[in-house]
């Protein structure tokens, strides 16, 4: 599903900024909405400004006044300010920290496209090209009924462990250790808060 906006506040930028730019949430008085006409109820003002105070201003627009990797705050501004803007064609979106399980739902709901990493070699030599960055990530891999699975449904190959310690039933990497052709995916407890990178595949 196209939206000439990103609908989630969760774009990664490989250095940190803090000028406002345009999501594709605005007020039509009533309730926000995103740029594709969905309802929204994603908050996280800044300066603690209230839900009902934000939904009466409807000539304003809410924007990012803060793009720091962990600090995703929405502004209200008027809709004729000229700022950059952010659109949905990102290939690699980065979630604050969050569980196994949240980290699912999470890259689902920004597109039908967007998925947690499958761990390949190509796909996270990709992901850590653009961000650069030496974290341990969620991948969609799940231990379940005596067997590990991918979320996308596709076969596991990787040499993991036929019975993994109690919790430690979901798979994660370290994005700067992985090597040639080698991916290795930790078994790890699917409640720990994590970091979250949501991958589609890039355009050809």
């Amino acid at each position: 599903m196209y939206m000439d906006f990103i609908s989630l506040g969760v774009i990664f930028f490989p250095v940190p900024q803090t000028h406002p730019v345009w999501i594709g949430l605005h007020s039509d008085g009533e309730a926000w909405k995103w740029s594709n006409g969905a309802s929204s109820d994603y908050r996280k003002w800044a300066g603690g400004e209230s839900v009902q105070t934000q939904v009466r201003s409807s000539a304003r627009t809410p924007v990012w006044s803060s793009l720091a990797v962990s600090i995703w705050t929405m502004s209200v501004e008027n809709c004729s300010e000229a700022f950059p803007f952010l659109c949905s064609a990102n290939e690699v979106v980065q979630l604050e920290k969050m569980s196994w399980e949240q980290a699912l739902k999470a890259c689902r709901n920004i597109s039908s496209k967007h998925r947690l990493l499958s761990g390949t070699a190509s796909e996270l030599g990709y992901v850590f090209n653009e961000i650069q960055q030496n974290i341990k990530v969620w991948v969609g891999l799940r231990f379940l009924g005596g067997s590990w699975f991918w979320s996308d449904g596709g076969a596991v190959s990787l040499s993991l462990p036929e019975c993994p310690q109690s919790g430690l039933h979901c798979g994660a990497v370290v994005l700067r250790t992985f090597g040639s052709g080698v991916v290795p995916v930790e078994p790890s407890d699917c409640s720990e808060k994590m970091d979250v990178l949501c991958y589609r595949e890039p355009s050809v």
